[in-house]
């Protein structure tokens, strides 16, 4: 029993960090539109980040809501008032917010790669790529191989156990020397 609750401990201290590290990453997307970025391309990036923000803030609202309407109409007000649940946020969270985001990331790649010229910088990076010596190519694609390993644990043992950060770091730290000379200017 105790290694139930020490595992379930540890798993909410995980799952803690991830949305805090969801939130800050919202946080960032957006100040980063705000201040670096203009036009339509603002608008997007800024409507990327905040519906993240909005997803969490919504779904703690929901439950704040859920829980203070029961605690002040009684432990059944959901089931009189023929809802059971709170409804607004709920929809907000669940529906609003991620269309939003997939409207937000779509437009800004668009209006991304129109202004940047992104198919140049592929065809630049191509270049860069083959003039890598082997060994940094190599290690290159190993690196990629082991994200790719630790994704793939990810999703299949959805993220019960830790062993995919295992991967995805070696796949971060093999690939930072061949990264480093394909991206730099």
């Amino acid at each position: 029993m105790a290694g139930c609750i020490i595992g379930a401990s540890m798993f909410l201290h995980y799952w803690l960090l991830i949305i805090l590290l969801v939130v800050l990453l919202g946080i960032g997307i957006v100040v980063y539109g705000i201040r670096k970025l203009s036009g339509n391309l603002r608008k997007f990036v800024v409507l990327t980040g905040s519906s993240i923000l909005g997803f969490f803030i919504s779904v703690l609202l929901h439950n704040v809501f859920y829980g203070l309407f029961i605690l002040w109409f009684g432990a059944d007000f959901w089931d009189r008032t023929g809802l059971g649940d709170e409804p607004f946020f709920f929809i907000v969270a669940v529906f609003i917010c991620p269309l939003a985001f997939l409207v937000g990331a779509i437009g800004s790649t668009v209006l991304a790669m129109r202004r940047f010229k992104t198919m140049s910088w592929f065809s630049d990076t191509v270049k860069k790529l083959r003039q890598v010596p082997n060994p940094y190519f190599f290690l290159f694609i190993t690196g990629k191989v082991l994200g790719g390993v630790g994704i793939g644990v990810l999703l299949a043992t959805w993220l019960p156990i830790w062993t995919w950060w295992i991967f995805i770091a070696a796949a971060v730290a093999i690939s930072i020397p061949s990264a480093m000379m394909i991206f730099k200017k």
